[in-house]
């Protein structure tokens, strides 16, 4: 999204030359558990959540999803699922060299990316 561009843009103006910066993406597309989560729009069941929430697909972009996040009451989580496409494109725009990418965290050590770059020397 332009606002994603925009944010990458804004960070990299504020580096100062070989400082890094470090961001996580949740990658709970890769968990099985959490993907039964995903709210999917064409149902029966998550077009009426979604109308309840006042919102339809087309206000969301690819990667952008409603994840029913807590059983037995109405409660919903925005999230935006970064595909390394989507993250390579944002960065190469940029002067950020990729200097690590890792994956860690939760159950099975598979919840959030790690990226490290750094901002090239000017």
């Amino acid at each position: 999204s332009a606002a994603r561009k925009l944010f990458f843009q804004e960070v990299q103006t504020m580096l100062s030359p070989d400082s890094l910066l470090i961001f996580t993406t949740w990658q709970y597309l890769d968990t099985p558990r959490l993907i039964k989560r995903v709210v999917d729009p064409t149902s029966e069941k998550g077009s009426k959540i979604y109308a309840k929430l006042g919102i339809s697909r087309s206000d969301l972009e690819d990667g952008d999803n409603i994840l029913d996040w807590v059983k037995k009451i109405f409660c919903f989580r925005y999230s935006h699922y970064f595909s390394d496409h989507e993250i390579n494109e944002l960065i190469s725009k940029n002067e950020l060299n990729l200097l690590h990418s890792f994956i860690c965290d939760g159950r099975d050590s598979k919840r959030n990316k790690y990226f490290v770059y750094k901002k090239t020397s000017v």
